[in-house]
């Protein structure tokens, strides 16, 4: 794949958006892939133009695994040390592709040592009926205890007990045994014991 990526890496977006409405799962995960190289090569205006056509684009990026391999790369890297507010619209949109794109990208922020984006996307989405996005926050906060651990303390601390159970498990994945009980055993009248 990442081969092909590099091979096709000059289509134009007409030939990617063939790519995206793919009913083959592969074909799009090339055509995001492209994207993606694209925008790292690209000088700040194409890399404007690949991040509104991905927006655009963003109703083919319908799976996790879609989502986590272009999301943080195109969304999250653009939108660093601009407004994120978009991120925080596709938190609330109904479409849970929407939702996933708006918390995984946020960890290119949390990879650039800032973290309260990712806070402030958990706390919205911390009743969201998906376990896809369950699991997701709970491995973006997992992310941000490798920049500042005592900060993901004190936000367990403050939100454990409206946290879904899978998403406390994921953010404690790193913890000591005896500490990841402790948040567990807070959590066990959360909404998902």
């Amino acid at each position: 794949m990442v081969d092909a990526a590099r091979k096709f890496v000059h289509l134009g977006f007409d030939e990617i958006r063939e790519c995206l409405l793919s009913p083959v799962h592969e074909v799009r995960s090339l055509g995001l892939r492209i994207l993606r190289n694209q925008f790292d090569r690209g000088d700040a205006c194409r890399q404007d133009q690949i991040f509104h056509f991905y927006v655009a684009h963003r109703q083919q990026v319908s799976e996790w695994d879609l989502v986590d391999e272009s999301a943080p790369y195109i969304a999250g890297k653009y939108l660093w040390k601009k407004d994120p507010a978009i991120l925080f619209d596709l938190s609330g949109a109904e479409n849970q592709w929407d939702r996933r794109i708006a918390i995984v990208s946020s960890w290119w922020f949390i990879r650039q040592g800032h973290i309260d984006t990712t806070f402030g996307l958990v706390e919205r989405l911390f009743s969201d009926r998906e376990d896809l996005i369950h699991k997701a926050c709970g491995w973006m906060l997992r992310e941000t205890g490798k920049v500042d651990l005592s900060r993901l303390v004190l936000f367990l601390e403050r939100h454990h007990a409206r946290m879904p159970r899978v998403m406390l498990r994921y953010a404690l994945e790193r913890f000591h045994p005896d500490d990841r009980e402790r948040f567990l055993q807070k959590n066990r009248n959360g909404r998902n014991p």
